[in-house]
């Protein structure tokens, strides 16, 4: 019995001593409970922020490239609109030297059937044929008198407004129009976002490229245009009829653009059409005997008058075309028909092949640039732990862009203004001109020394 009491005793004392124990140990394992809670906290808001900023990153990033990629485009579409109204132009001048061919040629058919029915009058038949070509050939002359004039009024007035629509384009492309161009496409990706493009000083690439071409600067668009003339505009010479040593019926005829020997801001369409009667004198050369028929036009704000002369100080020797039938030139000459619309080549845009550092630099395929910088000045646009009010007390995480006042976040984009002839089935080489539009636009690496020239922006 003793024992058994005994070893009663000593369980009784076990399991007290235990019980006791863990009563003094209740609460340890809910501190380092709380602890942990406190720690994966700050952890989960450390890696909430992170990921939040990253993502504030990413989107400034993309707004940023999108906003240099639209302000180069918006660029881009400026040099483009150059080259289609410089193309417009072009086609308008066509047309008024056409203008001016039409009538000299009217006016030459007028006067030859006039010069016809003089002599076919005295043959019954043969007479009463020609009284009626003559009074179409007249008629024919008016009505392309009336509708040169209107159209050379029309088409002159069309190309000062087109030149005038450059210099409108010219002011939507300033740095100020570009950096609101920028500004609203950042601001389309996130109201709390701000973009600006950088200052046009910061390097010779970013400027434009191209000027207004005044006086002899207007060479390289006349030569355009005189190369667009049709075939029969540039050149009607032509013998109707050659016997040689015999005769020789001599049609001479040219649509021309005159520089004014006066204004050389100015310049003027000139058109002859006249055909004489060559007869043969020594040696089987023959000469001019009769003029049968002439015209001429002159188209000019303040015309002449009167066709340039074939000799003298302003021309001392004559083309071979002009100089074939004097007579008949003299005669087209005093009949001139005028029209004073007319204002000369227009002032136009073009690129600046003397002036430009980019443009002599690499004249056939020249690069504008422009650089835009991004920001986000506001914490809650970022939306980190703080900035959205997570935790209270010591457990509230605090982040970098708290009180900041300047950016918070910042990117900076580089866009290329470049010529490329867009791939068709004439595969061919184009070099950069403001009369084709084939600018395009395209994100480029962003310089060191521009990147550091935006940091500024950001401290």
């Amino acid at each position: 019995m003793p024992l058994r009491r005994r070893a009663c005793r000593q369980a009784c004392w076990r399991a007290c001593r235990y019980h006791h124990g863990a009563r003094d140990q209740r609460g340890q394992a809910l501190v380092f409970g709380l602890a942990l809670v406190v720690v994966a906290a700050l952890v989960l808001f450390t890696q909430f922020s992170v990921g939040q900023t990253t993502a504030a990153k990413v989107r400034i990033v993309n707004a940023t490239d999108a906003a240099a990629w639209s302000a180069g485009l918006w660029r881009a579409r400026v040099m483009n609109y150059y080259a289609y109204s410089n193309r417009a132009i072009i086609a308008n001048e066509v047309a008024i030297a056409q203008a001016a061919t039409m009538v000299s040629f009217a006016k030459f058919l007028e006067r030859f059937t006039e010069n016809v029915d003089d002599v076919a009058r005295y043959f019954p038949v043969v007479g009463q044929i020609s009284a009626i070509v003559r009074e179409i050939a007249w008629w024919v002359s008016q009505i392309t008198q009336y509708t040169a004039r209107a159209e050379t009024t029309a088409r002159s007035l069309y190309i000062e407004a087109l030149a005038a629509s450059q210099e409108l384009m010219f002011a939507a492309g300033h740095p100020v129009v570009l950096s609101r161009v920028a500004a609203e496409v950042a601001r389309e990706n996130d109201r709390r976002f701000f973009a600006f493009t950088l200052p046009m000083d910061l390097d010779g690439m970013t400027g434009d490229l191209g000027k207004r071409h005044a006086g002899d600067e207007r060479d390289r668009l006349k030569d355009v245009v005189l190369r667009s003339l049709d075939g029969y505009s540039t050149g009607r010479d032509a013998d109707l009829a050659h016997l040689p040593c015999v005769f020789r019926l001599a049609r001479r005829g040219a649509t021309e653009l005159i520089r004014d020997h006066d204004n050389r801001e100015l310049e003027r369409w000139q058109a002859y059409d006249t055909l004489s009667l060559h007869l043969a004198r020594r040696w089987c050369r023959t000469g001019e005997v009769t003029p049968l028929g002439w015209g001429a036009a002159e188209l000019a704000v303040d015309p002449k008058r009167a066709l340039d002369a074939l000799t003298g100080a302003v021309h001392p020797a004559a083309s071979a075309s002009k100089a074939a039938n004097p007579r008949a030139w003299a005669e087209a000459s005093d009949e001139i028909w005028v029209a004073d619309r007319y204002r000369g080549i227009a002032t136009v845009r073009e690129l600046d092949y003397d002036g430009n550092a980019t443009v002599q630099a690499n004249p056939r395929f020249p690069v504008m640039r422009l650089a835009v910088v991004g920001w986000i000045q506001s914490a809650d646009a970022v939306g980190t732990a703080e900035a959205r009010g997570f935790g209270h007390g010591q457990v509230r995480p605090r982040d970098w862009f708290s009180g900041r006042a300047n950016a918070v976040i910042g990117a900076v984009a580089v866009a290329d203004v470049y010529f490329h002839r867009p791939p068709q089935r004439n595969d061919r080489i184009e070099y950069a001109s403001l009369y084709s539009p084939y600018w395009q636009v395209r994100l480029a690496p962003v310089p060191d020394a521009w990147r550091q020239a935006a940091t500024a922006y950001f401290q």
